[in-house]
Formats: structure tokens, C-alpha cells, sequence
């Protein structure tokens, strides 16, 4: 899977799974956690965190939708678009050869015409003319059948409107995989949600309609086509009865409702019907053209040739009709497809799970202190992966018949891995871009060449080993009776501190690192920090180069310099030979994690002013979700963490709340619903909380704006209130009046 075209799917696939476990956080049950893929389902979804691309995506998305406003407002249609390149640096749209030359000469905000180039509109990234984000939600997507078709072999992503180009054909031996890749594109783009899919037969891409609801399988091409049919009568009657029966026209002046794409997806080897594929051309060619696409795969070339775009899987690179690029197709094998599926299967389990039972803390003296022979904590032995290779349906049969059960609490798959070599390693994720280079010629971007969205070179992804993110440990448990003492978020402390309840960061670090070494430099400290039994040096090369790239030696001890000579002494960060196992630790680096883990495990034990009390400084260290501003590609580890600090934090937060409104403290509670909502917004039974402390208070008004910013939230993120938050409301209402 190339690493532009990769970007794109995996920024879909990573967005659906953080819309599906934010549902799971809303209706897990407290003391639980929510259920996360396991072995290499959950591989896969690191690799695809190593070359996300969400940030570019967006930034493309928000791009396209002020060119949509500013043609609207000019009484323009939309510009025809031959593929869209879109890199670190921006976008480059190259516009499909049209009549009219003077629109060509005038670009529209946020692109202008690069010089020698004037079909090609160029967009910086660091541009100002982006529309607020009020405005852009109120424009409908203006290219929703926008897909990437691959990268441009410089490592961009390279889209393509499948409403442009109508029909694509797919040869070669790895058809299915381009054609299943394409069709995962689509179901997850972020481009548009107003977009249907129709998957005919079987074995086109089996399980497709598992990962968004806008796929609609159909046994036979002949079905498909049935709906197909439909779809177009409609579109076509609107746009004859227009004045604007172009579908760029249209959507610029919104005079035509209802125009979103309906795709059709058909490998016509496993589905043979000439009948029906032939009245899918026939839909094509008619005019005006309505929003329809067809991609079909097939051992034989396209029947119509010259109104198909035929893609030979076996080349290497594609021509782009009218464009001088050229395209590495996207494909994915049948392992991956299934992982994404499984994976998409999982985070709509409606089963929560028990949490895993906390290792036994490790307590380790610093490198002066340390004795001549210290102990050495026992190593978990890696866990093998109990899933077994089989076929592509077999598999997806298997998930189909597991989905409606729980998913198991457990190891989350592979153990350990990291002493072996991956089979092939995935591209090595970048640190967070700076400001882009001034050209050498600024009134010349069409000479620019877009790097990718990550620098590295072309690969396959064959995807390492299951690695199980580090689970985290206890500090040593402060003595009974005494009060653990933890300085509020941003208060300086003797020793270092590792913070990622909220923006990550490291205070008190007493050394300087440079600020272009500062991105993996934190990063580093933050793992080694969640990892209190240490790491080996493949184990670090994960995170310096995330995904399985090659680190060499220099590198890898250039950048354990730098976090040491950071931190302040060798103390913080003990060289290998003073440790008994040879592994990479820190000593005497506190992270606030694990001091609200211990804090909450004291407040069990104790009386309830005690508990409160406790309760509260946990919370004092959470200064919002954890894990925030971090760069793209970089914490890809962090995910399986990031979920079971949200659980432990709303719970957290439940329970003191609960705790003042019983003790009729209600100012406390609504604290502790705050410092909740902070980190999960979508927990109502925080939102329930504030209710009834403002209640508490006769802060009416108060109550009433809390009331209309739950309502606002859950719109804008189609979601239903609870059941038990409505009864909260009328009752609470009920005692007002």
C-alpha cells in the first residue's frame, strides 16, 4: 500500500474508529473499558497511525469547500477537476480541459494560478483565505466522489472525481485488492458522508457494508443496477428541469437538492452479467450526467474501452488523463482488508470489558543508588497470536458470526515482538513539519514538487508483528495514612515530570535540548515513562521511527543522548551497563498518570471525606484528553492507553460528583463533572451531574445554557440523548416550575 494513497484510507479508517469509540465511552459501564482490536487487527491500526494523513485531509476538505463559496458567490460552477495532488505544502488542483478559457485565467480563493501552468491552481498550506469553520459547515462537499486513486510517485496523494472519469475497469492480478482498497476509500472519506455505494456480489469486497452504513451490499449485478437506475431517473429529471443541468453548476448555485454520488462496486469475474453492465453504461452516457460512478474488476479489458478508464493493476504506474502525472494505485491485501474490517467490527461491540488487572509496581533506585546486584522484575513471555491465516471470506465469515458477542478482555495480541525484524518495514513516520522552505521562485509554484505526507520511500506495507502497547504501572503506593502530595498541572517539581493528561508534555527537566530534537525527544521520555520494566533497543526504535523503519545505531544513540543530557544526569536515565537486564528505563521520572492511578487506588480504601479529597487531587492532574497536541504520525502507540485514561478519568469524575451531590456539596460536583466533560464531552452522566449541582445551586439560568450546550453537542455529533438524561431534565424542570 503506498504511502500516499495510504494516508488517505488510513485518515478514513482512523476517523471511524474515533467516531465508534467515542459511542463506546458513552455507553460503557463504569469500571469497564471499551473493546479494542487484538493481535494483528490491532498491528494493522498502528501501521495505518504511522501514515495517517487527518490533518491533510482536513486542511483539503476546508480548501474545497471555500473554492464551493466563492463560486457560488461569483455565479461560477464548480471547476472540473482531472486530480488533485495534495502534499505536507498544500494542493496543487489540476483542472480538466474545458470550453472556456477565461475561467481557467481566474482562480478563486484560497487558490491562485501558478505561472507557467494556468489549468493548475495552487493552495500553500499555511494559506489565510480559508473560510471559518462556521461557514464550511454550512457548504455541502463539492466534490463528493473525490477518491485517492494513489500516489503521484513522489509520495503525494493523488485524487481523482470518479464523477469525472464515470467508469474505471481494473485488470491485472491485483484487481480485487485495488478495487477493495478503492471501496474503503470511499466508505471512510472524510471528504463527504452524503455518498451511497452499491457492492454487487459476494465476493466484490465482502464485509464492506461492516465499516459505514453509506455501503449497500447486493447479491447480483442485476440488483445493483435495478437501484442505479433509480438513483440517475431522479437526478436526471431534477437537472433537465433546471437551468443548471451541469452537476458543478448545480452544486456551486444550489438549485438542484439531493445531488450526493451513488458508486457502483462489481468484480464481474464473481458476478458476470453483461446485461446489467451494459445498462450501467447506458446510464453513463446519457445527458446531462447525473452523480454516478462505476469501478469494476474483471480479467478481460472493458467491453466499451473508449468510455472506460481501464487501469492494468500490473503496471506500475498509470497515465492521468489530462494531466501530465502519472499513479501508483492504491491496493490492499487481503490481511489488511480483513484487519480493517475487524477492526471496524470491534468498535461497534456494544459488550464492554473488565479492565486489565495493574502489574505489580517496579520500583527502581537511581544509577548512583542502585546496589551491586539489584533485582530484576520478571519479563512477561510474549503471548502468540491465536488467530489463524486463512482465506479473505473465511475469515470475514468468522468475524460476521462474532459480532453481535462481546469482545474478550485480554492480551491484546502478539506479546512482545519486538526482538524480531518485521517481514518489511513501514515508512518511518517524520517529526512534526516546521514552517515550509521559502521557494527559491515565489511567483512560480507550479515548480513545486509535494513532498509526501510523510518523507520516506516507496513500500509495500507487509505489517510488523501484534505489538502490545506498554501497560501502565502503579508507582510504589504511598504509606497508609499518609497523603500523596502531587503539585497541581504546570507546578515545577524537583524531578522531572511527564505529563499527558491532557497536552503531553515534560516539566522539570533540568538539561536543554535543541528545539528541532524536541518532538521525538518527548515522545521517547513519555514511552519510556509508561514503561517502568524497560525497553530494549528494538523496542525503541518503534517509537523513534515509527512503523518499522530502520534506525541505525548512530541515530538511535544520538537521540538516548539527547533525552539524557534533557532530563539532567545519567541518574534520570541509567546507561545500559548499569542495569542488571540491559533495558532502557527511566528512574525517579514521575508521570501524572500514574500518580492519579495511585491516588485512586488509595481513595478506595478510604472514608468518604478522605476518598474525596483523594479523588480530587487525581483529578487536579487531568487538564483535558489525554494525549492532546501531539503531531501527526508520531504517539501511534498511545491509542489502547488513550482509551483506558478516558475511562479512568470519567469514572473518576462520576464518582466524585456523585460523592458531593450526595454529601450536598454541589459546587464540588460541578468540579468534578467539569474536569470529566474536559476529557469526554460525550459521558452524559457527567452532563447529569452538572444538571443537578446547578439545581442544587438555583443556578436556573445556568442550567438552562448547560442544557442547550448538551443539545448542541449531541447535534452536532448525531448522537440521541440518553434516556436517563431526558427523565433528568423533566424532573429537574418538574421542581423549578
Amino acid at each position: 500500500m503506498g504511502l500516499g494513497a495510504g494516508a488517505f484510507v488510513a485518515a478514513g479508517v482512523l476517523l471511524m474508529l474515533r467516531r465508534r469509540r467515542t459511542v463506546q465511552q458513552r455507553r460503557r459501564r463504569a469500571g469497564h473499558r471499551i473493546a479494542m482490536p487484538q493481535g494483528r487487527a490491532a498491528a494493522t491500526e498502528l501501521a495505518l497511525r504511522c501514515v495517517d494523513a487527518i490533518e491533510e485531509v482536513d486542511f483539503l476538505d476546508a480548501a474545497l469547500r471555500t473554492l464551493a463559496h466563492h463560486c457560488a458567490e461569483a455565479g461560477r460552477p464548480l471547476p472540473a477537476l482531472a486530480a488533485v495532488q495534495l502534499g505536507c505544502e498544500g494542493i496543487l488542483l489540476h483542472l480538466a480541459d474545458t470550453d472556456s478559457a477565461d475561467e481557467l485565467a481566474a482562480p478563486l480563493p484560497p487558490f491562485t494560478a501558478t505561472e507557467d501552468r494556468p489549468q493548475v491552481w495552487w493552495c500553500p498550506a499555511d494559506t489565510g483565505d480559508l473560510a471559518d469553520a462556521e461557514l464550511l459547515g454550512r457548504i455541502d462537499a463539492p466534490y463528493p466522489a473525490l477518491v485517492a486513486l494513489g500516489d503521484d510517485t513522489r509520495e503525494a496523494l493523488l485524487l481523482v472525481d470518479l464523477e469525472r472519469f464515470g467508469a474505471v475497469h481494473l485488470t491485472g492480478a491485483t484487481r480485487l485488492q485495488v478495487l477493495r482498497a478503492l471501496g474503503t476509500s470511499l466508505a471512510v472519506s472524510p471528504l463527504s458522508s452524503d455518498l451511497e455505494i452499491a457492492v454487487a456480489g459476494e465476493d466484490s469486497a465482502p464485509g464492506l457494508s461492516l465499516i459505514d452504513s453509506r455501503v449497500t451490499p447486493y447479491t447480483t449485478l442485476a440488483e445493483a443496477a435495478d437501484v442505479v437506475r433509480t438513483h440517475h431517473g431522479r437526478q436526471h429529471t431534477a437537472l433537465s428541469g433546471s437551468d443548471r443541468t451541469d452537476l458543478g453548476a448545480a452544486r456551486a448555485a444550489d438549485t438542484v437538492d439531493e445531488l450526493w454520488p451513488m458508486v457502483v462496486l462489481a468484480d464481474l469475474d464473481s458476478c458476470p452479467d453483461p446485461e446489467s453492465a451494459e445498462q450501467l453504461a447506458q446510464v453513463l452516457q446519457q445527458e446531462p450526467r447525473t452523480a454516478t460512478a462505476i469501478i469494476t474488476s474483471g480479467h478481460a479489458p472493458a467491453e466499451e474501452a473508449e468510455s472506460v478508464w481501464v487501469l492494468d493493476t500490473d503496471n506500475e504506474a498509470h497515465a492521468v488523463p489530462g494531466t501530465d502525472l502519472q499513479c501508483r494505485l492504491v491496493a490492499f491485501s487481503d490481511e489488511e482488508y480483513a484487519d480493517v474490517v475487524e477492526s471496524a467490527l470491534t468498535s461497534s461491540s456494544q459488550t464492554d470489558v473488565a479492565p486489565e488487572p495493574s502489574p505489580a509496581p517496579v520500583t527502581w533506585a537511581k544509577a548512583e543508588d542502585s546496589p551491586a546486584d539489584p533485582a530484576v522484575p520478571a519479563v512477561a513471555e510474549p503471548v502468540p497470536s491465536s488467530r489463524e491465516s486463512g482465506s479473505l471470506l473465511a475469515r470475514l465469515a468468522d468475524l460476521d458470526a462474532d459480532a453481535p458477542t462481546s469482545v474478550p478482555a485480554g492480551d491484546p495480541g502478539g506479546g512482545t515482538a519486538a526482538e524480531a525484524e518485521p517481514p518489511s518495514p513501514l515508512p518511518t513516520a517524520p517529526e512534526a513539519p516546521g514552517p515550509a522552505a521559502p521557494q527559491t521562485d515565489a511567483t512560480s509554484p507550479s515548480r513545486i514538487v509535494l513532498p509526501a505526507t510523510a518523507s520516506i520511500p516507496q513500500v509495500k506495507a507487509q505489517l510488523p508483528e501484534p505489538v502490545t502497547p506498554p501497560a501502565p504501572a502503579p508507582q510504589e503506593p504511598t504509606p497508609a495514612g499518609a497523603i500523596p502530595t502531587p503539585g497541581p498541572a504546570g507546578e515545577d517539581t524537583a524531578d522531572p515530570l511527564v505529563r499527558v493528561l491532557g497536552p503531553v508534555d515534560v516539566t522539570g527537566a533540568r538539561g536543554h535540548i535543541d528545539s528541532n530534537r524536541l518532538t521525538v525527544a518527548t515522545e521517547l521520555t513519555c514511552w519510556l515513562a509508561l514503561r517502568p520494566d524497560g525497553a530494549t533497543r528494538h523496542e525503541l526504535d518503534e517509537v523513534i521511527a515509527a512503523g518499522g523503519g530502520r534506525v541505525e545505531n548512530n541515530t538511535r544513540n544520538g537521540r538516548i543522548r539527547e533525552v539524557r543530557r534533557w532530563l539532567g544526569n545519567d541518574a534520570y536515565y541509567p546507561k545500559l551497563n548499569t542495569q542488571p537486564d540491559r533495558k532502557h528505563r527511566l528512574v525517579g521520572v514521575a508521570c501524572d498518570w500514574h500518580q492519579f492511578q495511585d491516588l485512586t487506588a488509595q481513595a478506595a480504601d478510604r472514608d468518604d471525606v478522605e476518598a474525596r479529597a483523594l479523588l480530587r487531587r487525581a483529578l487536579e492532574l487531568v487538564r483535558g484528553r489525554p494525549f492532546t497536541g501531539i503531531p501527526p504520525r508520531r504517539y501511534v502507540w498511545a491509542e489502547n492507553l488513550t482509551q483506558d485514561m478516558i475511562s479512568a478519568v470519567v469514572d473518576v469524575a462520576d464518582d466524585l460528583a456523585a460523592r458531593c451531590l450526595a454529601a450536598r456539596h454541589p459546587r464540588g460536583a460541578l468540579w468534578a463533572a467539569g474536569r470529566g466533560l474536559d476529557t469526554a464531552r460525550e459521558r452524559e452522566v457527567l452532563w447529569r451531574h452538572r444538571f443537578e449541582a446547578l439545581a442544587q445551586l438555583g443556578a436556573h439560568d445556568d442550567l438552562e445554557t448547560a442544557i442547550q450546550q448538551l443539545n448542541q453537542y449531541l447535534l452536532e455529533a448525531d448522537l440521541p440523548m440518553e434516556r436517563e438524561t431526558e427523565k433528568t431534565i423533566r424532573r429537574l424542570d418538574a421542581v423549578r416550575r
